[in-house]
């Protein structure tokens, strides 16, 4: 019997499957990793904007250095843009850019949240309230949606 030939025939086709699995698997890891650090990063954009009085380019700069120190991430943008609404502010922050280590792959992270600001809220409520007082016509109107007399 004559079978050793074949048996470096099979491991001739099977390794290199198994070496570009393994390389794909690596490559998808690195990604995610990279992926969550970006997260990360937009996350604690949004918290250095909530606390702190800091201009929008200060902190897009901050998350800019931060992800300089990963390393694999090219051709990356990050800002932060804060929407004032009448009750709250939405606070935005994105991370865009390519991470490349066989294949290209694009990054593109998304954060916001809502900053409450209630005694605004409450001022502008009673500055609206105020102005409905001193119209006759607005007056007679809200008594009568409210119930008034």
């Amino acid at each position: 019997m004559k079978t050793e030939g074949s048996a470096t025939v099979e491991a001739a086709l099977i390794f290199p499957v198994i070496f570009i699995m393994l390389m794909a698997f690596m490559e998808f890891a690195i990604y995610f990793a990279v992926l969550e650090y970006s997260q990360s990063v937009c996350e604690s954009g949004i918290l250095m904007a909530k606390s702190k009085d800091a201009s929008e380019g200060e902190i897009a700069q901050s998350m800019n250095e931060r992800l300089e120190g990963i390393g694999l991430v090219e051709e990356k943008k990050a800002w932060i843009e804060k929407k004032n609404y009448l009750v709250f502010s939405q606070i935005r922050a994105s991370i865009s850019g390519s991470c490349r280590l066989i294949f290209p792959m694009k990054i593109e992270v998304t954060a916001s949240a809502y900053q409450e600001d209630p005694p605004a809220f409450c001022r502008t409520v009673d500055l609206i309230w105020e102005c409905a007082d001193r119209l006759g016509e607005a007056k007679s109107f809200i008594d009568r949606w409210y119930g008034g007399e």
